[in-house]
Order: structure tokens, then C-alpha cells, then sequence
């Protein structure tokens, strides 16, 4: 039953989107396929490679900058000789910009995971389009006002709690310019499903995310994340529920568990289809379909291939502000630039002075 805050089902849509449609759905704007695994350009397995990405959802800040600064220490490189590059999904309560600054000084990937990360997962699956728009293109705001993101490169979107808003957070992507989502979950299944366009109908169930998928056509590219299979022994033990996150499979309790569960969840997407996950360089790779041997050459992953150089400030500004939106509470925020009236906040993205929703 819709309990008025959600749009009805995908069947029950009389304004659904239609079926995947192949004569219709070409690259490099459009994709999709019957049942979400076909390889973009109808390449053979053994001719994909395997884009594998790592990516961090939350604040950055000195609870995790050098584990950041460990994993990608310049040591570790693609076979195309660059160096490895990961997708920060960030929020923005206790950031430190001028970290966000150096990791895409570096090459890194920012994207938005809204300006509050509110704790009621109702905030996001029954959210206004006002409310979808000052967290996300609010948060896009405050890191490109405070880390210096001059290049219109911040173009991805995460929900926390993976709550999706519907369509009407896509009607606010796509009037923003936002190109992908990547909080739809598909089910576990033996073969992965490829991200794909909005344009058509989603090509699988929607799992979890309170049962609140778009329902109707969207100019937004899903980069839809299957579940891991986390048993510990796929040949031995019975089925378990797929896990979204790694830190939301419960039962990896040692880091040879840890180890297991990544092997074989990259040997399930290796050995079918070489399914990518979440990140702009699949969308390049996917608008752009590039076998093996051609990789060395593809110039859109050599964008920032290797990275030298100091950062832009050694010290930060340390800027002690409050804002009326948190009555109480003063915050610190680090930034190369200089410090704004008041703390950024949801009706004050830019901490020059409170506004009024209309």
C-alpha cells in the first residue's frame, strides 16, 4: 500500500519508464539490457577488464586521513601505470577541507553525501525535493566554496543509510546536473549487474533502500551496487543474505575472513561478466568500451596519472563557528580559504548569513 510518501511500484506507475530498449538505449548517453548483465559494446569477458574501486562515504578528517595517505601512497598502480585513485563520498559535519583539497589535488574523486548525514532514515526515504536539493547540491556547494573544487567535477551522489528518495531525488539530480547515483542495491545473484541509465526501467528488484527506487525515466546513470556474498566457504556453506558494505557483513570477524570474502566476491565478478563498481572511471570506461589491449592508451584514466608536488596549504585556517541551525554547538572547519561568517549549515551552504527556505 502507498502510504502517500512513497511513489507507487514500477507496475503500478502509470508514468513508469518503459522496458529496456535497446534501439533506443546507445551509447555513450544511454545503457541497458534485458536483465542488467550485458557488457557494454558486447565485449567477451576475457576482453573487459576488471575496474575494481574503492570508495568512503563520510566526513574526512584526522580520524581517517592516514589510512587515506597509507592506502594510497603513490606505491600502488593500475597496469596502465598510474597510481591507484579512490571515491570519497563526502559529508559535512567535522570535514576537514583542506584534506578534500589534497586528495583531489591528487586525482581522487569527490562526490556528495549530503550536509546533515540526519540519522532518520525517514528524513531521506520521504524527503521533499527541497530537502534532496540543500543536502546534496547544498553539500556540493560548501565542497567546492571550501576545498577549492573550481572543476565542475563533483558529479556523483550517495544517500546515507542507502535510503533512496525516489524519483523525486532524481528530478533534483538532473535539474542539478548530478550524472550518477550510487545507493541502489541489487540482490545477490550469481552473475553482477552493469550500472546502467534511468532512462529505462531498472533491470532487477528493488532491495532494501525502504522500497523507494525511481520508478519513472531519469537522465541519471545508476551505479548500482551489488551485494557481497559474504559466506565464509561459497562451496560448503548454506546461502546467506547478501551484505551491501563490507562493514555490514556481520559475520567477518577475522581479517582472513576479510581476506576470503574480497577474493571471491572479485573471482565471482572476474570469472562472469567483470562487473565495475561504483566510480566515474567506469562511467568513461563504459561510454567508451576499451578492450585489454587498448588500455594503456585510454586517455580517460590518465587524467592525474601520477601526481607530484606540496599541497596547497601546509596550515589550514582553523575557524570556530556557530550557526543558528545548531544552537550550542560551535565547529571547527579546516579550510585553505578563508573563514566563512558562520558554520555551513542546511539553509546556509555557504556561511555568509542564514536564508530563508521558500
Amino acid at each position: 500500500m502507498n502510504n502517500g510518501l512513497f511513489p507507487p511500484a514500477v507496475d503500478q506507475d502509470p508514468n513508469a519508464a518503459p522496458k529496456c530498449d535497446t534501439s533506443q538505449c546507445i551509447l555513450p548517453d544511454c545503457f541497458c539490457s534485458a536483465d542488467g548483465t550485458q557488457i557494454p559494446g558486447g565485449l567477451e569477458p576475457s576482453q573487459v577488464p576488471q575496474m575494481v574501486t574503492i570508495t568512503f562515504s563520510g566526513a574526512i578528517n584526522v580520524d581517517n586521513i592516514d589510512l587515506f595517505d597509507e592506502v594510497f601512497n603513490g606505491n600502488r598502480q593500475n597496469p596502465n601505470g598510474c597510481q591507484i585513485k579512490g571515491t570519497f563520498f563526502v559529508s559535512h559535519k567535522y570535514t576537514n577541507y583542506s584534506a578534500v583539497q589534497e586528495l583531489h589535488r591528487k586525482g581522487h574523486e569527490m562526490a556528495v553525501f549530503s550536509v546533515t548525514n540526519d540519522g532518520d532514515e525517514n528524513y531521506w526515504t520521504g524527503g521533499s525535493y527541497e530537502d534532496w536539493l540543500a543536502e546534496m547540491a547544498g553539500a556540493r556547494l560548501i565542497i567546492e566554496r571550501f576545498a577549492n573544487i573550481t572543476d565542475n567535477s563533483i558529479i556523483g551522489v550517495r544517500a546515507p543509510y542507502l535510503r533512496i528518495g525516489g524519483n523525486t531525488q532524481f528530478e533534483m539530480m538532473a535539474d542539478q546536473l548530478f550524472v550518477y547515483d550510487a545507493t541502489i542495491t541489487a540482490p545477490l545473484s550469481r552473475v553482477p549487474i552493469w550500472p546502467y541509465t534511468l532512462y529505462f526501467r531498472m533491470p532487477h528488484k528493488c532491495a532494501g533502500n525502504a522500497n523507494n527506487c525511481p520508478s519513472r525515466s531519469h537522465p541519471v546513470w545508476e551505479m548500482v551496487m551489488n551485494e557481497l556474498d559474504r559466506r565464509d566457504d561459497p562451496t560448503f556453506d548454506e546461502k546467506l543474505p547478501g551484505c551491501h558494505f563490507v562493514d555490514s557483513c556481520t559475520n567477518i570477524q577475522s581479517a582472513d575472513q576479510f581476506g576470503r570474502l574480497l577474493r571471491h566476491n572479485l573471482n565471482r565478478h572476474l570469472n562472469t561478466n567483470r562487473r565495475g563498481n561504483p566510480d566515474v572511471k567506469v562511467i568513461q570506461w563504459m561510454q567508451n568500451p576499451t578492450e585489454l589491449t587498448g588500455l594503456r592508451d585510454f586517455q580517460e584514466w590518465k587524467d592525474k596519472c601520477e601526481v607530484k608536488g606540496n599541497p596547497y596549504c601546509s596550515l589550514p585556517n582553523t575557524c570556530a563557528s556557530t550557526t543558528r541551525e545548531l544552537p550550542g554547538e560551535t565547529l571547527r572547519l579546516f579550510t585553505c580559504m578563508d573563514c566563512p561568517n558562520n558554520y555551513p549549515w542546511i539553509l546556509d551552504p555557504t556561511g555568509d548569513g542564514l536564508r530563508t527556505r521558500k
